[in-house]
């Protein structure tokens, strides 16, 4: 501690943005503040106390095409909100849920749209397989907190509002520190933002540099947490 490992990672975002790559960080603590205010980036700090945002993952998927592409992402992702917390029962659904998920966000595309969130997938899992396999009702019931009435729902809810057009963005992690049942999945969505904005570059735009401030907070607590970050440092 103290010993300059931010300093360092600010000095290597700067220059990044100033060769002319677009330059974005996960932050903590406020260690990027004063570089994004300093090259007219945006700053923006998640705090449940100030002001949620919406990451709703389905806004920016235009086509059933481009929805087979990211179903792989998005039926894993759904699973971690909705999957057991103890690991071993997790483990052992993942694949019966995480399957009929995938053809339940396809039908519910179908229907929705652009428009589809988190609390129609749970509303057709209750209505279609939920009364015969409790695994289905109790994954529905967990996926409550994300939806319309949960506590965290104006996070999911609604046309996304996070978008990456500023070349530099750090985005503040510590105001959900202790709020894991938010913070993991926003970190989640965060890289797959991130992710859609890096394979939809143009060979002949610039480089994203992307900066994992204090990565030590987000790994070896989940290991679904741990496998997407692996994924998008590949």
């Amino acid at each position: 501690s103290g010993a300059g490992k931010s300093v360092l990672l600010n000095m290597l975002g700067y220059n990044s943005y100033a060769r002319g790559d677009k330059l974005f960080v996960i932050d903590y603590d406020n260690s990027f503040e004063g570089l994004m205010e300093f090259i007219g980036g945006q700053y923006l700090n998640l705090d449940p106390s100030i002001r949620a945002i919406s990451f709703n993952p389905f806004t920016s998927i235009e086509s059933v095409e481009e929805l087979k592409e990211e179903l792989p992402y998005l039926s894993s992702f759904i699973y971690l909100l909705g999957s057991s917390k103890s690991i071993s029962r997790a483990e052992e659904d993942e694949k019966l849920i995480t399957t009929t998920l995938q053809e339940c966000i396809s039908s519910q595309f179908r229907l929705f749209g652009k428009d589809l969130e988190i609390t129609n997938i749970r509303d057709a899992i209750f209505k279609d397989f939920a009364q015969d396999d409790r695994r289905f009702s109790d994954f529905a019931r967990q996926l409550n907190m994300y939806c319309k009435g949960g506590v965290y729902e104006d996070w999911f809810s609604g046309p996304c509002e996070f978008s990456m057009d500023k070349d530099a963005m750090a985005v503040e992690f510590k105001g959900v520190e202790n709020h894991p049942d938010l913070r993991d999945p926003l970190v989640m969505l965060l890289l797959y933002h991130v992710g859609k904005e890096i394979y939809s570059t143009n060979v002949n735009k610039p480089k994203i540099q992307i900066i994992l401030d204090e990565a030590h907070r987000f790994l070896g607590k989940n290991p679904r947490m741990d496998d997407f970050i692996e994924q998008a440092y590949r």
